[in-house]
């Protein structure tokens, strides 16, 4: 048997290039990075993972080719393509191009469809070239936005918005490009759209978050809390609190730390960030510009 290569390794080689920058969760389930693909062939075989590809920039001439025939010409900027780890696949790339990566490995889908639906057999996720998928480009931007806005190391991210962020990537491939029956998925969509947590359960969860918040929390130990699958626990939470998990702790650190910043002048920004959950100076001060639409030290100059 072939031994599985770990995809970015794979790409890396066929390259001889390395990318721009790789990131990966806590958990190290999902996993990605950014490319600068010159003009080049490339093929992708015996791969560890699949591979969901956004393409960002550059030259859309792009050829797919699956057992010598050509199945995909000409990609889009702003498309998603998605190239499956059973497959063998040549790319011809006309010139450059710049795209992102994230690869997904089949025990991730197993889980989702174990934990969520209560299958045994794993979903296939049916191979996709240059998909002009609204709800993939807003997913690929926001994702973007969190690893290059400059609030976290090249590369870095919270764990906690990668393992919600993941959750909802799977749930969208499975709904919308599985091989599941379309009266299962029906009725897992369904269920989800109704979730709801109890008064008590609610309360627990919130008061976990208010009590840790300066803490890492991971979105298993809340799910946890309200007994619940980890897809379910975050839908349940939007419906009744109307944001998510990671929107809901984001804006609790934020409202903290800018009661800090002008109650303990003592304190460095820096130093308030660590107080409030924040994994670094430059991360916390892009995080409170973005809601607040000023600096930290403006915000505490002003008050």
């Amino acid at each position: 048997m072939t031994a599985l290569i770990e995809t970015p390794i794979l790409i890396a080689r066929a390259l001889q290039n390395a990318p721009d920058y790789t990131f990966k969760s806590k958990h190290g389930s999902l996993s990605g990075a950014r490319w600068q693909h010159p003009a080049c062939e490339l093929s992708t075989r015996h791969m560890a993972e699949h591979v969901l590809v956004h393409h960002l920039s550059g030259s859309t001439r792009i050829e797919r080719r699956c057992q010598g025939r050509v199945t995909g010409t000409h990609s889009k900027i702003g498309s998603s393509t998605f190239v499956s780890c059973h497959h063998e696949t040549d790319w011809h790339i006309g010139s450059q191009a710049q795209v992102m990566h994230l690869y997904l490995p089949q025990a991730v889908l197993h889980d989702f469809a174990s934990e969520e639906i209560g299958l045994d057999a794993t979903p296939e996720i049916r191979p996709f070239f240059a998909a002009d998928d609204r709800w993939l480009a807003g997913f690929f931007l926001m994702l973007r936005d969190e690893l290059e806005s400059g609030g976290l190391p090249l590369g870095s991210s919270e764990p906690f918005l990668l393992d919600q962020l993941q959750h909802a990537l799977i749930r969208h491939l499975v709904l919308r490009y599985s091989n599941l029956q379309s009266n299962r998925l029906a009725a897992f969509e369904c269920a989800g759209a109704r979730a709801r947590l109890s008064t008590n359960r609610l309360s627990q969860v919130i008061g976990h978050i208010e009590a840790s918040y300066s803490q890492p929390i991971q979105l298993q130990d809340l799910a946890t809390i309200a007994c619940m699958s980890k897809d379910h626990f975050v839908r349940a939470f939007r419906n009744m609190v109307g944001q998510t998990p990671y929107r809901y702790l984001l804006t609790l650190r934020l409202a903290r730390a800018g009661q800090m910043l002008r109650s303990r002048r003592e304190l460095t920004i820096a130093e308030i960030a660590g107080l409030t959950g924040f994994r670094s100076g430059s991360h916390f001060s892009t995080a409170f510009h973005k809601i607040y639409k000023t600096t930290p030290r403006r915000y505490r100059d002003e008050g």
